[in-house]
Parts: structure tokens; C-alpha cells; sequence
């Protein structure tokens, strides 16, 4: 009696292959057969499950975490009180994480070369994480500060991006970005006890 296929583990094994692929050798040389012969599995499934390729890749774009989270990042700097310093740990932390993920690093290289429905989703979460860290470290902040933080972000997530893909970045970058740049390592510090204990007694 032949063995009944398993839709969603063959489903899996087509995102599998798509991230090691990835990994191993960037976006370029990913297609249909490819992709089929990495998974073990006929071609023709691809277009059953997903569609097309366009289909299987924003399936892959929505099986894993393609970047740190910025809570993470925050946790960095908690405590710090200096902006330039902030500023270093973030990326530092950020391109550290890059390169413990292969798949996540060659995306990278390969997002601004390619337009998929992958590189789309990693560009759009990209953007969204350096003006959610911007957003959360400049929160209290004036709006001129809330301001010069947007663009700091923004251009060190090009830092980031350049280290990440092993282009030279000039040393003192970070230092020109923090200038001028206010900073407190009292991000995200307040507890809910520590809301209570400044509520009035007589709501307690």
C-alpha cells in the first residue's frame, strides 16, 4: 500500500530547504528545481502548496524571527548613560546577531539585488525595527530629539548593514552619528511596582 504524503511535513521541508539554501549560498541561485531537489520532492508540489515560487518565499518570510527583536537591543543599553555608547552597543549587538544567523546575513546582502516577497518583508521589518528602537529610546525625549534619534537609526542601521556584509566602516561613524544626541539608560527601567508606589494612598 503506497504511503500517504504528508502535506504540512512536505510544506516544511520546502521552507526548510529555501533557509538553508539561503544560508549556504544567498538568494541568487534559488528556483523551482532547486529547491525541489533540496527538499527531496517533485517540483509540481510547489505549485499545488504554495502557488509559486512567490508564494513558498512569502510562506518562508513567516516561519522565523530575520531579525533581533528590539527588546533585546534595548536591554543592551539599559543603564548606559551615554549616547555614543548606546549607540555602539546597539549595533554591535545587532551585527553579532547577524552573524550567528547565516540565512538572516545573506539576506541581507542579497535584499537590495532581489525583489521578492521575502527581501520585501525583510526590508519592511527592517525599517520598522530602527524606528521602533528610535521611537522607544527618544520616548521621553524633545521633539527635536525624537528628531536627530530617527536619523541616528537610520543611519546606523546602514552601519550595521555595511559590517554585516563585510564592507569597511569607518571607525569614528558612531561618534558623528551620537553627537548633539541626548540619551538615558532609564529606558523601559519602570516597574508596575514601581507605578504603584507612586500612586496616591488613597488608591492603593
Amino acid at each position: 500500500m503506497p504511503l500517504k504524503r504528508s502535506r504540512p511535513l512536505t510544506e516544511a521541508k520546502f521552507q526548510t530547504a529555501v533557509i538553508d539554501l539561503i544560508a549556504e549560498s544567498g538568494c541568487g541561485i534559488i528556483g523551482i528545481n532547486v529547491v525541489a531537489q533540496r527538499a527531496g520532492a517533485d517540483k509540481v508540489l510547489i505549485y499545488r502548496y504554495f502557488g509559486n515560487l512567490d508564494g513558498l518565499w512569502q510562506r518562508v518570510a513567516g516561519s522565523r524571527a530575520w531579525l533581533p527583536e528590539s527588546a533585546h537591543l534595548i536591554a543592551q543599553i539599559q543603564k548606559l548613560s551615554d549616547a555614543n555608547d548606546a549607540l555602539r552597543r546597539i549595533t554591535h549587538e545587532t551585527a553579532y546577531w547577524f552573524r550567528q544567523e547565516p540565512a538572516a546575513k545573506n539576506l541581507m546582502a542579497w535584499r537590495k539585488a532581489i525583489r521578492n516577497p521575502l527581501t520585501d518583508h525583510f526590508n519592511a521589518q527592517w525599517r520598522a525595527l530602527w524606528a521602533e528602537l528610535a521611537e522607544q529610546i527618544a520616548a521621553d525625549l524633545e521633539f527635536e530629539q525624537r528628531r536627530l534619534w530617527a536619523n541616528a537609526c537610520e543611519l546606523a542601521a546602514l552601519i550595521v548593514e555595511a559590517e554585516v556584509c563585510d564592507a569597511a566602516v569607518d571607525s569614528h561613524c558612531i561618534e558623528t552619528l551620537s553627537a548633539g544626541l541626548e540619551f538615558s539608560g532609564d529606558i523601559g527601567l519602570n516597574t508596575a511596582s514601581d507605578t504603584e508606589d507612586s500612586l496616591p494612598t488613597n488608591l492603593l
